[in-house]
């Protein structure tokens, strides 16, 4: 996606399948003749959280996350304009992790790691924290880069992928 900060992008949240927490994405740039680009994505567990339970708080109007247009430039202050973060995860040439996406909420982050020293002063991981963002620090993409194989993955892994 070639943008500048400028660039107003559509996000449609076409439909979603619960049992797999996967959903098909529509994109396009606010620009005339621009054409709508379909991903399959994951959702973040918050997400699909929302959608489920039908909470909404944030949106205007009678809006739903499922079949509305948000249309926002990608680093837009605004939850009500785009509440969506879509996070690509790239592979890196010692990956085999097909490419992937991800659908989240704009607020949400990666969780911080609680780390605790043990007896022989080595940091052991105790769990996760949340962390949410302030609306000056939101962006609508982002792109990871994946360096871990499938075969050092703890849980099983399921992509999303262009259809």
């Amino acid at each position: 996606m070639e943008t500048n900060e400028e660039t107003q992008v559509i996000y449609l949240l076409e439909t979603v399948d619960f049992n797999k927490q996967t959903a098909i994405l529509k994109l396009k740039e606010d620009r005339k003749h621009a054409h709508w680009v379909k991903l399959k994505v994951s959702l973040s567990p918050l997400l699909l959280y929302r959608i489920k339970n039908k909470k909404h708080k944030g949106l205007r109007g009678n809006r739903t996350f499922i079949g509305s247009e948000f249309k926002s430039t990608l680093n837009s202050p605004k939850y009500f304009e785009n509440p969506f973060r879509l996070v690509e995860f790239t592979p890196n040439e010692h990956s085999d992790i097909p490419l992937n996406y991800r659908l989240e909420l704009v607020f949400e982050m990666l969780p911080e790691r609680i780390e605790r020293i043990n007896a022989f002063h080595k940091p052991v991981l105790v769990g996760y924290r949340n962390r949410f963002l302030k609306p000056s620090q939101y962006v609508r993409f982002v792109q990871m880069i994946v360096t871990k194989k499938q075969s050092e993955c703890k849980r099983e892994l399921s992509f999303s992928s262009k259809i």
